[in-house]
């Protein structure tokens, strides 16, 4: 399970800049629609993993994965190889989620861990505005480099079909704004894996382990920057 979070104060968290996270949003439109489909990467590949690498880290997950009538546990693993600290960043934000298009989503998340090899890390907040959603933040003097970290989540649905669980890693600074680095692009990494739905459950259970900060909540901005990077990237993957 993930450890409790360290008492961080209100000072650490700032209210967000609007205007700062909306040029990160036009920012993150432009560059992620020119993105490579992370399995066409050279030197990024692992059979039956989707994968992604760049200078920020690797990210990968199973192609895909069968409910049938039992939620299933997934891993996602990032490993980092840089922090971003140097250019301002502050947190690390891993978003796991379904996000439907047209309709409310039938899929289900439950957090069942969030560790390295060394133990769980230490995080911010967990926050599951969803069912279909979870948002870890870490701060980045808490997360390893060069270290595999485990994403766990428990995925069940109440509709059969196949349906995307997409992850998003990205560094924001203290004001959340997205981070660049020093050649001036976007910071993040994606991956996904299609979830085929043959039986219902009753769910992933939801809720996950919740780790309230003081002061904190995720801005409606933020949730819009990471909705169109995610779609977008959806798209370019397909």
């Amino acid at each position: 399970m993930v450890a409790p979070a360290r008492n961080p104060g209100k000072a650490r968290f700032q209210a967000p800049r609007a205007t700062g996270i909306v040029r990160s949003l036009a920012i993150v439109l432009v560059l992620l629609a020119s993105s490579v489909p992370a399995q066409a990467q050279d030197g990024c590949r692992e059979s039956g993993m989707n994968v992604q690498c760049n200078a920020f880290g690797t990210i990968k997950t199973a192609n895909q994965a069968d409910v049938r009538g039992e939620a299933v546990s997934m891993t996602i693993t990032t490993t980092l190889h840089r922090s971003y600290m140097e250019e301002g960043a502050r947190y690390i934000l891993f978003s796991v989620r379904h996000a439907p298009e047209f309709e409310s989503s039938p899929v289900s998340l439950s957090l069942q861990g969030f560790s390295t090899p060394s133990g769980d890390v230490v995080v911010d907040k967990v926050d599951q505005p969803t069912d279909n959603e979870i948002n870890i933040w870490v701060h980045v003097i808490d997360l390893p480099v060069g270290t595999p970290i485990a994403l766990d989540v428990l995925v069940g649905a109440d509709q059969r079909g196949a349906f995307r669980l997409e992850t998003l890693v990205m560094p924001f600074d203290r004001g959340y704004e997205s981070v660049s680095d020093s050649a001036g692009n976007e910071i993040s990494l994606y991956t996904f894996s299609m979830l085929g739905v043959n039986k219902e459950t009753s769910g992933g259970g939801g809720g996950g382990t919740l780790v309230s900060t003081p002061g904190f909540a995720m801005a409606p901005a933020i949730a819009a920057l990471l909705g169109v990077a995610l779609l977008v990237l959806r798209r370019r993957s397909s």
